[in-house]
């Protein structure tokens, strides 16, 4: 700990007296040319920037080609096709929406809701890469175009038509703004401006590219399919390529990942990192010299509003949008109207594409001698004059038109490449996403003007290019207004928006994290010593008798074969040739297990019903038979009418799971987590065994409901002292055990079931073993170090970590000076300055009484964010996890075989989930498990019913990615919530869990309406889930968070 802050503080003093007097721009820009301005680093991320482009294009475009009138005949009154002579054919257009005559008008429609959805997407998306992140945003953005993309294919209307292509367009404006900001930010100021032209080029590859697409493919579905597909790969490139912008990192004070980004950058590009690495740490210290600077900057949104807050950024920011507004309508403007020009549509698309590689180079050049105003400035007048031009051009001739277009749509297309880099020059990096969220939002109210523009032809033929010419030629003057950029750092801050020419650094400040030192006094105790594994050891155990205890509710609820007596039966009338089960078998009807025929007799006896004998429903007594096994269905008659009493029970119990999760995790934060699982176990164990002697089923589902309130708070608080007394290198390899012998618990309870068919021995057979368990609890298990520490109850901790060092046969001594800069550090962090004993002791009782709440987790937006998306996520994850299980006897083939398989995979889920969360970090893993579980649940409803181990098989894969997202979604939440109210936190996830458990068997009970509808439902949810799991932070290796405020920092 001690060479940490050593290594802190160990700055060059050279550098430090070199760059006292710069900004914070110009000191990121000299850290970005000490790892190598633009090598190899950079030019992975260029590659994929301008792939990502050339398929964005090809994409983003096919709006012009769909739009495209098609010829069309129109039938008369009384037409009849069997009355055409028959020689003449009869040419069939299949025109999926008939946007022709009185529907004319809605063909317009398609590409103003794509660019208003734009116009959404960048007005709300863009704040959130500002405060999350662009490489998330991306991904979330990305994803969301390709799903919208898809359902936009298959749909059966215009109007889903119009509204899926909104959703795309909101979707796509993010992943452009987001891709290339990341570029601008990656690389040194020499290189921007050439990449910004090369990006728009790549651009116009793609326009030239789907020309020849367009060309190939006429069904304006295949064409779409063609354009998109591609972008699932790069989707997938994305996670293992796309980097976090280093400037976002370093501006949101992130300074450790910020570090490792740019040794990352370093060692790719062959540089020496340890030049800026020292000018990270000097950053770094001048922060922590104003510790409240920081927190309030940390704390801080910014809107677009902040960027009207002060004349100079509110003439910068209205100059900067009425110029996307005019480049936006004079680029799409040109675009529309070329396959309407008379010449080939092809060709004419072709040219209009094609002048943007030209336009791209004219603008590096420009650019490169005369400065960023000057020649944006003269682009835009030069398109607008073109504009104006062919208004006089003769009629007649077909080339001067298109020519003066071409010129036109250069002028739009390297201005608009243009007034991007002037825009992400211009914005300082607190708000540079927001401020280009913004402008795109702008471009797109031009984009929606400009096809209405066209349309006021029908008044003047020469008013649409006349209106782009004006605005174009005044929107060149006023970028005369704006500062000149070339050869400046980018902007960081406001301060340095405000007075361009006078840039003030303004210093923020982080503060010492408390988890810090907390891990170093677990590490200094033996990370994981004799002391935490015979702790490991004891919850392993713990952990297979309640998966042999839960689960029994799979085999309890289980259906038990029976037979309807009739209204008038009477058993000595049966024939003396058959048995009365056989008998009772055969008067069952066929198609319904739940009607039976009516008995008429014959010399006697009854005889056998024929298919056409009368009906009446099974409400006389029913006989089960339970030679096989029994359950509480056949305990307490719960089959026909009383069916949905049979799925009631998991769902009472889960509802107990669901309180009980939030009282424990509550009253864990409150009084302990050891107090707690006594408590709960205690709770348990009477109630399970008074369920099992329940003398009706009112009384068996109350007991089930307390029952399941008890058992929430055991798991829950063992796992939370495990996690909470290692150290964090074997958090994740822990959680990942300790839920794979879960998965042994069940591979016992299949056997178990096996061996006792009677419901009452099984429950007692598996509860029994828990009150052993609870003696040794009661002896060895201790309390949470950190929960003592984070309750201030500093002596109880120090005595905790005391006795965990003379188990690990640790020094305590060496803990001395590390515990000295913990009470300092807690105080501290509770404003309480120590000036004397009794002071002190005043001060700890006070903080001991104040005690942080689950309502603390919605008092600041990132906390709720966090919170809600883990939460979200348990109940996805539970309701996947248990709906999978919970169906897995109710399958083909031998019930106890499906319940073995589905539990067996488990155990590779936990290795295939420890290897993930290895290998790749926490968040990408989780969403890949998600994804993984919900694909197969949805493509398990094509496997043909015929087979029996292809659903098998498929639902087996669905438990496995089931599985290993419900390990990791604990783990996460255990990282990201802090330790004064990681219990309330994971208490209230547990809690919400349980809805998902409620639902689980209830949405099964849709089959009867719908068979695919359950799985898909479980799919759906499990993709969604998996998508919003990226926008968490990264935990991996990192510490567990200890207060609220670490929270907020993260």
């Amino acid at each position: 700990m001690e060479n940490n802050l050593m290594e802190l503080s160990d700055v060059n003093e050279t550098t430090i007296s070199e760059f006292k007097v710069s900004s914070n721009s110009e000191i990121t820009e000299e850290i970005l040319k000490k790892c190598g301005g633009y090598g190899l680093f950079q030019k992975i991320c260029t590659a994929f920037v301008l792939t990502f482009l050339i398929l964005d294009a090809l994409s983003y475009l096919t709006v012009v080609f769909i739009r495209e009138e098609v010829a069309f005949a129109c039938y008369p009154a009384n037409f009849n096709e069997s009355m055409i002579p028959s020689n003449i054919s009869l040419d069939e257009f299949l025109n999926d929406y008939d946007l022709v005559c009185d529907r004319e008008w809605l063909k317009n429609i398609a590409a103003p809701a794509m660019f208003g959805g734009v116009l959404v997407g960048a007005l709300t998306v863009a704040p959130f890469s500002d405060k999350f992140g662009r490489f998330k945003i991306y991904i979330f953005g990305e994803i969301f175009y390709l799903l919208c993309r898809a359902v936009k294919l298959n749909s059966p209307n215009y109007v889903m038509l119009v509204v899926m292509y909104f959703l795309e367009g909101l979707a796509q404006s993010f992943s452009f703004l987001v891709t290339y900001t990341i570029l601008i930010e990656c690389v040194s100021q020499d290189y921007r401006m050439p990449l910004n032209f090369i990006s728009h080029g790549a651009f116009a590859i793609g326009e030239i590219l789907l020309a020849g697409v367009a060309y190939l493919i006429r069904d304006w579905k295949h064409l779409q399919y063609a354009t998109c597909l591609p972008r699932v790969v790069l989707v997938v490139v994305a996670f293992k390529y796309l980097p976090e912008s280093p400037r976002w990192l370093l501006n949101k004070k992130r300074f450790a990942k910020a570090e490792r980004a740019f040794e990352k950058m370093a060692r790719t590009n062959k540089k020496d990192s340890r030049g800026a690495i020292n000018l990270i740490r000097m950053l770094q210290a001048e922060a922590e010299s104003n510790p409240g600077t920081n927190r309030k900057f940390q704390d801080k949104t910014y809107t677009a509003l902040h960027l009207l807050k002060k004349p100079r950024r509110a003439m910068i920011s209205i100059n900067l949008w009425f110029c996307w507004f005019v480049n936006s309508m004079l680029y799409y403007g040109v675009t529309l109207n070329s396959v309407d020009m008379s010449g080939n549509k092809y060709l004419n698309f072709l040219m209009i594409s094609v002048i943007e590689i030209p336009s791209g180079i004219l603008g590096v050049v420009l650019y490169h001698y005369f400065g960023h105003r000057k020649p944006l400035f003269f682009l835009m007048v030069f398109g607008g004059i073109n504009c104006i031009v062919s208004n006089f051009v003769p009629t007649g001739n077909f080339w001067y038109p298109l020519i003066l277009t071409v010129l036109g749509k250069l002028g739009a297309t390297a201005s608009f490449s243009g007034v991007y880099l002037t825009s992400a020059e211009l914005f300082p990096t607190v708000v540079r996403n927001i401020g280009l969220g913004t402008s795109s939002s702008f471009a797109r109210v031009g984009s929606l003007v400009s096809p209405l523009i066209l349309g006021l032809t029908v008044y003047g033929s020469w008013i649409p290019l006349t209106v782009y010419g004006i605005l174009g030629i005044f929107s060149g003057f006023l970028i005369l207004l704006l500062p000149e950029m070339k050869e400046s750092s980018l902007l960081q801050t406001f301060e340095e928006m405000d007075n361009l020419k006078d840039i003030s650094q303004t210093a923020y400040a982080a503060y010492l994290s408390i988890s810090e030192i907390t891990e170093e006094i677990l590490k200094n105790c033996g990370g994981f010593g004799p002391y935490q594994k015979k702790l490991t050891a004891f919850v392993i155990l713990y952990v297979v008798f309640d998966a042999l205890q839960f689960l029994t509710m799979v085999f309890v609820r289980e259906k038990v074969p029976f037979a309807c007596y009739p209204s008038n039966f009477n058993e000595s009338l049966i024939p003396s040739n058959i048995t009365l089960n056989e008998f009772l078998d055969k008067i069952t009807t066929e198609d319904d297990e739940c009607s039976v025929y009516r008995l008429d007799m014959e010399e006697g006896f009854y005889y056998l019903p024929v298919s056409n004998s009368t009906k009446e429903p099974c409400s006389n007594g029913r006989m089960f038979n339970t030679k096989e096994f029994s359950t509480v269905v056949s305990e307490f008659d719960l089959v026909c009418e009383k069916e949905w009493m049979r799925n009631l029970i998991v769902s009472i119990m889960f509802v107990g799971v669901l309180i009980g999760s939030s009282v424990c995790g509550i009253l864990s934060d409150k009084i302990g987590r050891f107090k707690t699982y006594c408590f709960s176990e205690i709770v348990y164990l009477i109630c399970a065994i008074t369920k099992i002697n329940s003398t009706n089923y009112t009384m068996f589902v109350i007991m089930y409901f307390l029952e399941g309130f008890g058992q929430a708070g055991t798991f829950m608080m063992l796992y939370t002292i495990l996690v909470e007394c290692v150290s964090q290198n074997y958090r994740m390899p822990l959680n990942f055990a300790v839920h794979g012998i879960f998965a042994v618990g069940e591979m016992l309870l299949a056997g178990l079931a096996y061996g006792l068919r009677d419901w009452k021995y099984l429950l007692y057979a598996t509860c029994l073993p828990h009150i052993p368990l609870l003696i040794i609890a009661m002896k060895y298990l201790p309390e949470s170090p950190r929960w003592l520490l984070s309750k201030r109850k500093f002596e109880k901790a120090k005595k905790s970590f005391n006795r965990i060092a003379r188990a690990n046969k640790k020094d305590d001594e060496k803990m001395a000076n590390l515990w000295k800069l913990q009470r300092e550090v807690e105080s501290k962090s509770i404003n309480h300055e120590q000036t004397d004993g009794d002071t002190y002791i005043r001060n700890n009782r006070k903080s001991e009484k104040k005690s942080s709440t689950a309502i603390d987790l919605f008092k600041k937006p990132r906390r709720v964010l966090i919170s809600t998306n883990l939460w979200f996520n348990w109940i996805v994850n539970s309701m996947l996890y248990y709906g999978v299980t919970l169906n897995s006897i109710d399958m083909s083939g031998n019930r106890y075989l499906n319940f073995l398989l589905i539990s067996a995979v488990e155990i590779p889920a936990g290795f295939i989930g420890y290897i993930f969360f290895h290998w790749f970090g926490h968040r990408k893993p989780l969403c890949f498990f998600m994804v993984f579980a919900g694909l197969n649940c949805i493509v398990s409803n094509f496997a043909p019913k015929a087979n029996l181990w292809l659903p098998l098989m498929l639902t087996v894969l669905g438990k496995l990615g089931g599985s290993a997202s419900f390990n990791g979604i604990y783990l996460t939440s255990v990282e990201l919530f802090p330790t004064v109210v990681r219990n309330s936190g994971i208490g209230i996830a547990s809690s919400v869990s349980r809805v998902g458990a409620i639902l689980a068997p209830q949405i099964l009970g849709l089959s009867v309406y719908l068979s695919w509808l359950p799985l898909s439902i479980y799919g759906a949810l499990g993709i969604l889930g998996g998508f919003l799991i990226l926008l968490l932070p990264e935990m991996k290796d990192s510490y567990l968070l200890e207060t609220l405020e670490d929270m907020d920092n993260l």
